[in-house]
């Protein structure tokens, strides 16, 4: 016989109890009892413990007891604390009868006790204080630690900003938000651990006494070995991975695991789930690239130059932009041969071992911005190569960034744009136009639960944009008997401009981008735009949301 108090063992034994007994059930012959036992198996349950045992002797090496399992003990804080209270409580005020009759010993017994009593009280709280408080004192002041040089930075920056040049203030900004939304969601973290409390606490571990050779030979208690999860990835981690021919780049935005997937996000900010197999730790390295040729042939090489040439020209006649529509034109009046598919994309690109005009992307970069589809409408030069070929743009352009829901470029800008999830009054919503709309009905409506949560991500066919804004308008209230709560008219810029701040900051790589627009006038504009929130055709309206997105981008470059 052995006893075994590990948990694990514990466990296990529980498990085979039960499998022994539901085989006994079944009563067929073999499982009724062991082999060569004169009587049948004999299992008995208690609420402390439980037991098999076989027929015969219990002197018989084959017979006698085969498992005994003796549960776990706990207290329970709130109950038993309870209960120690109460039987102070009660009982006869022996104080008071000592004044007409000789209690004197009784009031010993009852004083020891009371003493007793409140002994196991304070153990109580004892252990209690240390599985709850010391088991996160470590923590807390790692937090305390944290949340001190995290806003001594913060106020470092304030301080110093406005001696740096403007390149290095917007790495500043960065940081500034950066800490600040890791400061929020420490605090949350903390909250959630100080707020957590473990009401129970094993004051006698389980025994575990068994025969080791029991009638389930295949079920022999053993520990099992850790399964090989293979490498692991921390938050902020470089990693590459391969896609359809390329090696891709990024960062681990979290190390929780979504089945098996790994949340990466690349320099542009575009999420990827990656099979955590399939990932691997650092920057790609490249194989040597083969040697080029001494010198290619010099009809194709200027063939080529030829094409790159043509190219920048329709680049510069159309403001930096060229479209598929444009580029089939030129290609079918000239006869090159290289399509609008992923080898002109590369090409421009610093994609390829030998990529067109090699030098120069090395030294200025790729000459077009990375396309967002495999089959772009456009393609689009990047900032260095504007200024590089001397782009002109004019003045309008300059000024004024156009946008609207539908915008190629700039539809990042509008209220239907996708990013990450957002909270707004503690409600998740994956869009301002989804949490725009829930706003609409009074927090003491009596349907205001159901509304909000159909417009918020935790609904399982999460609506689109587009939907969104349907079931906040006129016709889904009268059908829905939704009522408009009474002072929407007054409280809707002020809500447009929280939910809009709360979106960025929970999106910061997209503050880059609003600091990026400068100066410029952001203008919602559009077909069918309400000239509330935007301008029309005419560019006649009041360009709330636009005012907005300035307001918000010059709190953000002063932050």
């Amino acid at each position: 016989m052995s006893k075994i108090n590990d948990m694990d063992h514990y466990l296990e034994s529980i498990s085979i109890f039960y499998d022994e007994k539901l085989k006994f059930l079944s009563t067929k012959d073999n499982f009724l009892r062991c082999k060569g036992c004169p009587t049948e198996k004999v299992f008995k349950e208690t609420f402390e413990e439980v037991s098999l045992s076989c027929g015969g002797k219990s002197s018989d090496d084959k017979c006698g007891m085969k498992i005994s399992i003796k549960f776990p003990k706990y207290i329970h804080y709130e109950k038993d604390m309870n209960l120690l209270k109460n039987e102070l409580e009660t009982g006869l005020n022996l104080e008071k009868i000592n004044e007409y009759i000789d209690v004197s010993e009784n009031i010993k017994k009852d004083t020891k006790k009371r003493k007793e009593i409140e002994e196991k009280m304070n153990d109580i709280t004892d252990k209690f204080y240390k599985i709850n408080v010391q088991n996160k004192k470590k923590d807390i002041e790692n937090f305390y630690r944290s949340r001190v040089e995290k806003t001594k930075r913060c106020r470092e920056i304030l301080r110093d900003i406005n001696n740096f040049e403007e390149s290095e203030k917007d790495l500043l900004r960065k940081e500034y938000v950066s800490i600040i939304k890791n400061l929020n969601k420490e605090y949350i973290q903390i909250k959630e651990l100080v707020e957590t409390f473990q009401p129970f606490y094993m004051v006698q571990k389980p025994e575990v006494s068994l025969l080791m050779k029991v009638d389930s030979e295949k079920r022999k208690i053993k520990k099992k070995p850790k399964k090989e999860t293979g490498p692991t990835f921390t938050k902020g981690d470089i990693v590459h991975w391969e896609s359809k021919g390329e090696i891709l780049s990024g960062f681990v935005k979290t190390e929780k695991e979504v089945s098996g997937m790994i949340k990466i996000v690349d320099e542009e900010g575009k999420t990827f789930f990656i099979p955590k197999g399939k990932v691997n730790t650092g920057e790609h390295e490249p194989e040597p690239a083969p040697e080029e040729p001494e010198e290619p042939d010099e009809e194709i090489k200027g063939k080529k130059n030829k094409l790159i040439m043509n190219i920048f020209s329709l680049f510069k006649e159309n403001n930096g932009i060229i479209t598929r529509e444009k580029y089939l034109k030129l290609i079918e009046k000239t006869g090159y041969n290289t399509q609008w598919n992923k080898t002109l994309f590369n090409n421009l690109q610093k994609h390829t071992p030998h990529p067109w005009k090699k030098k120069e992307q090395q030294q200025h970069g790729s000459i077009i911005k990375d396309p967002k589809k495999k089959d772009p409408d456009y393609i689009e030069l990047t900032k260095e190569w504007m200024e590089l070929l001397d782009v002109n743009i004019t003045e309008e352009e300059q000024e004024n960034l156009y946008y609207f829901s539908s915008s190629k470029q700039n539809k990042w800008l509008s209220t239907f744009n996708k990013a990450e999830p957002f909270k707004y009054n503690d409600m998740e919503y994956p869009t301002v136009e989804h949490a725009f709309n829930a706003q609409k009905l009074a927090d003491d409506d009596p349907k205001v639960e159901e509304y909000r949560f159909a417009l918020s991500t935790n609904i399982s066919d999460v609506l689109t944009p587009n939907a969104a804004k349907k079931f906040g308008g006129n016709a889904s209230f009268k059908g829905n008997d939704f009522t408009l709560r009474n002072d929407w008219d007054d409280v809707k810029l002020k809500i447009m401009e929280e939910i809009t701040r709360d979106y960025y900051l929970s999106n910061t790589d997209l503050i880059d981008k609003l600091i990026e627009t400068d100066n410029k006038l952001l203008v919602h504009k559009g077909i069918g735009i309400d000239t509330f929130w935007g301008v029309n055709k005419n560019d006649e309206g009041k360009n709330n949301h636009g005012n907005i997105l300035m307001k918000l981008r010059e709190e953000f470059k002063n932050a």
